[in-house]
């Protein structure tokens, strides 16, 4: 595999070595400064699109670039094969990143339709409306944007799918690092459900306070916000068998 971080040092060193700055590197790919920080800080790689140019920037080879380091002619050739293999690789990582995210969200979508359905179907209609005036459409959907928003941003939301895939298909073969940073982005998850869910509660019940409204009232839209923290509870509960499963993988591979 290629060593995202090996590489992100590399980069540095080389653009430091032609005396550029993030932004003036940036500038000549006519790209973002945010994107060389994250090569250099090993957090992504440079698309193949612009590999060359990375490269003719740097004054390297692409050869250089995917070993992390300036390669030698005795062993050019043996590198150059290990390169493809290891850039296939990688480029098929990051398909599979955006099949488990299309896939969370269809899933996702369809345990919501069914979950309505389900109710539309064996309750009756003034059942359905009670159950349905205790559902807090804003919070549901504020701890759910919120939570993978996170992921989105700590660039977690390919390992969070990953872990159902993983959990789903117990005989193939993963690496443990992939298996390890699911793990990760699941309990994560977990983490900004809760917390999420109980600010929402706090803030919802100041602000309730705040308008001086009457006690007969009061009280059912406290229990609404505080329905928050049951949503994220219930959402944590689903994801603790796929946190166990994929910690019994870590733990079978260490």
């Amino acid at each position: 595999m290629l060593d995202q971080a090996k590489i992100g040092r590399f980069i540095a060193e080389q653009r430091k070595k032609q005396n550029m700055t993030q932004k003036q590197l940036a500038e000549k790919l006519d790209i973002s400064d945010k994107a060389v920080s994250k090569w250099e800080t090993g957090r992504s790689l440079p698309d193949n699109g612009i590999i060359l140019n990375v490269c003719k920037a740097l004054d390297i080879s692409v050869n250089d670039l995917l070993a992390g380091e300036h390669v030698t002619d005795e062993a050019y050739e043996e590198q150059v094969q290990q390169n493809v293999i290891d850039l296939i690789g990688y480029s098929e990582s990051k398909m599979d990143d955006r099949r488990y995210v299309f896939m969370g969200i269809i899933f996702g979508g369809i345990l919501m339709l069914m979950f309505f359905v389900s109710l539309g179907l064996f309750v009756s209609d003034s059942m359905f409306a009670d159950i349905m005036g205790f559902i807090d459409f804003p919070s549901l959907l504020f701890i759910l944007f919120g939570t993978f928003a996170v992921l989105f941003l700590s660039g977690r939301t390919g390992d969070f799918f990953r872990g159902f895939a993983i959990v789903f298909h117990p005989k193939k073969e993963y690496e443990f690092k992939k298996v390890n940073a699911a793990f990760d982005a699941v309990r994560l998850a977990s983490k900004v459900l809760l917390i999420s869910s109980i600010l929402i509660a706090i803030v919802t019940s100041v602000l309730l306070f705040g308008k001086g409204i009457d006690s007969h009232i009061l009280l059912p839209n406290i229990a609404v916000a505080i329905l928050a923290i049951v949503y994220a509870l219930v959402f944590i509960i689903l994801l603790l068998p796929i946190e166990a499963r994929l910690k019994q993988r870590i733990d079978i591979a260490a």
